[in-house]
């Protein structure tokens, strides 16, 4: 894949809510939420 893959930890300068976070893995453009990730906690590589 050739996209950009953000974590991101907060929505519009807020921190996520607790049913969303702590953190969202989240790939802008895709047209489905294939590439999207709520309540993410590990990440290994």
């Amino acid at each position: 894949m050739d996209k950009a893959v953000y974590v991101v930890s907060k929505r519009d300068g807020k921190p996520l809510p607790d049913n969303d976070g702590p953190f969202e893995l989240v790939v802008p453009g895709e047209k489905r939420n294939a590439r999207w990730v709520r309540q993410l906690t590990v990440l290994t590589p």
